[in-house]
C-alpha cells in the first residue's frame, strides 16, 4: 500500500488504510487526530468517505520533520 501512495499523483486521494500505511500509522490514529486535533492532516469527506491526498500527506510529513530539527538543533 505503501508504494502505492508514494508512486501516486499529488492530487490523488486516499483512502485512511492508504494514508495510515503511508505514515506509518494506524487508522485508529488518523481518527483521533481528525477528532480531537487542530493541526490535524488535511483531508476531505465525500459521501461520508474521508480521503488523503498525497500532497497533504507529505505536507504533514515535512512538518513532522520541522518540528524533530527544531528540538535537535
Amino acid at each position: 500500500m505503501k508504494e502505492t501512495v508514494a508512486n501516486a499523483s499529488a492530487d490523488t486521494p486516499f483512502s485512511p488504510e492508504y494514508a495510515a500505511a503511508y505514515l506509518n500509522k494506524s487508522v485508529n490514529t488518523l481518527q483521533y487526530m481528525r477528532c480531537h486535533k487542530s493541526d490535524a492532516i488535511t483531508y476531505s469527506k465525500t459521501g461520508g468517505h474521508i480521503v488523503y491526498r498525497r500532497k497533504n500527506l507529505d505536507a504533514y510529513l515535512d512538518k513532522c520533520e520541522k518540528n524533530v530539527h527544531l528540538i535537535f538543533d
